[in-house]
């Protein structure tokens, strides 16, 4: 993404900031400091034009700025185009081992969605997030640097257990981020833009509906709209508006939209919350009288949301991609209700990654996981082995490839018999249906006439 086009996307929010505030942790080589990590919120509240190192031991350093928005988007130029920052009376690189800057990218699955930027960076509003990442030239260096700081973070008042326990507490960066000397290296920065438009509370009991949102006093509640979907046997779309607002700490204002929904099901809504013709924040709600997935609902008890399951579903994961996807697969089907085995990266040789068997167990799906989009050789393998499976069974065999790859990197795929490729669109399909409490009687009967 270009500076400009960083630009316009901060001017159409203008008016709701007033400051920044810069968080940085950095590490010292050769007396030169080095860019860790960075964070730069935007905020309405009044600038507090301050500059400190608020924890400094030895080599690595945690340095605060605050100041007013015009002034910080100079310095965000600057380190953009300079892959520099003036702390004092020291300089601060952001730039990578080519000595060039990194440009931005736009982080979508973070943004426009208050429920991850809450869970991700501790943040109760939906986010514009952009992040800069660049590897720094002497990454070998880093673990020594950290392992010596760890020593002098835990004498400090209070003490933390390692610098990236530190970091974590003090900064709102990724929570997947700087979480041990894996996945800290490099210099990142991130930039956060709340949008003070978001979906505050909401329930969906039978058919009564009830929403709170919380805004900026800028914005007009009039022009507040709340898209809702209810997906289920026929789709059903309705849009709702918000009244009577209130102030709730200036300058926040909140609004309610209180109705009935007439002829809801006891399916999930999507909920798509916007201003004008922009889709600011949503939210996926089950209603209250539906039925429960327990399988999924013990899950979300330990991995809050599914997130780190649908990273591996998804394969955002970089580190074992391949056996997380297997994992995920088969904890899909899990959730989907069929009783599944992953053996393909349990050692056993040449095996299926999974079987899966529906309640009644009158048929098995033989699945292959794969990363990319299969070939003729994987097909047929796939399909010897359900054929070898079926004359030993007796029953109904599927074999299925569980590629992460979107259907259209599938359609020229040469036709493989009676094997069924399922793609990502239909993964996260199968996700949507298992959240919704659909049996695993119809998700079968949906992945083999998809």
């Amino acid at each position: 993404m270009s500076t400009d086009s960083f630009k316009n996307t901060l001017r159409k929010r203008s008016v709701f900031y007033n400051s920044a505030v810069l968080n940085m942790a950095a590490i010292k080589r050769d007396e030169q400091w080095y860019n860790c990590r960075s964070v730069i919120l935007f905020s309405y509240e009044s600038p507090q034009n301050v500059s400190e190192s608020i924890v400094n031991v030895g080599d690595f350093s945690i340095y605060r700025h605050s100041s007013n928005t015009e002034l910080m988007m100079k310095q965000i130029e600057t380190i953009l185009t300079t892959g520099k920052l003036s702390l004092g009376d020291n300089t601060c690189l952001f730039m990578g081992a080519d000595d060039k800057v990194s440009s931005l990218r736009y982080e979508n699955w973070t943004s426009r969605y208050s429920e991850r930027s809450r869970e991700r960076f501790n943040i109760d509003w939906p986010i514009d997030c952009f992040k800069s990442e660049v590897q720094h030239k002497f990454e070998n260096d880093l673990q020594k640097i950290f392992d010596d700081a760890d020593g002098k973070v835990r004498c400090l008042d209070p003490p933390f257990e390692s610098v990236y326990d530190l970091v974590k507490s003090m900064m709102k960066i990724d929570k997947w981020d700087f979480r041990d000397s894996s996945n800290a290296r490099g210099s990142v920065l991130y930039l956060i833009f709340p949008i003070f438009l978001g979906i505050d509370e909401c329930s969906l009991d039978g058919n009564k509906f009830e929403c709170k949102v919380r805004f900026h006093e800028s914005i007009n509640p009039s022009d507040i709209r709340l898209s809702v979907i209810e997906k289920g046997p026929i789709t059903k779309r309705r849009q709702l508006g918000f009244g009577g607002s209130s102030m709730l700490k200036e300058p926040i204002m909140t609004a309610r939209s209180d109705t009935t929904l007439e002829d809801v099901s006891d399916a999930s809504i999507f909920l798509f919350l916007k201003t004008e013709a922009e889709v600011i924040d949503k939210r996926d709600l089950r209603n209250r009288r539906s039925e429960i997935n327990r399988r999924l609902f013990a899950h979300e008890l330990f991995d809050e949301g599914a997130e780190q399951f649908q990273n591996y579903l998804s394969g955002k994961e970089k580190q074992n991609k391949s056996s997380n996807f297997e994992w995920a697969v088969a904890t899909l089907l899990h959730f989907c209700g069929f009783r599944t085995e992953l053996m393909g990266s349990k050692g056993l040789g040449e095996v299926p990654d999974i079987l899966a068997y529906p309640p009644n167990e009158n048929a098995v799906i033989v699945g292959e996981c794969t990363l990319t989009a299969p070939d003729s050789s994987k097909i047929s393998l796939l399909s010897e082995r359900a054929r070898n499976l079926k004359e030993s069974m007796g029953i109904d065999v599927k074999p299925t490839i569980f590629a992460n790859v979107e259907e259209s990197s599938l359609q020229n795929i040469p036709p493989g018999g009676e094997v069924k490729i399922v793609g990502s669109g239909k993964l996260r399909e199968m996700f949507d249906m298992a959240s919704r409490g659909t049996s695993a009687d119809e998700i079968f009967d949906r992945i083999f006439t998809w």
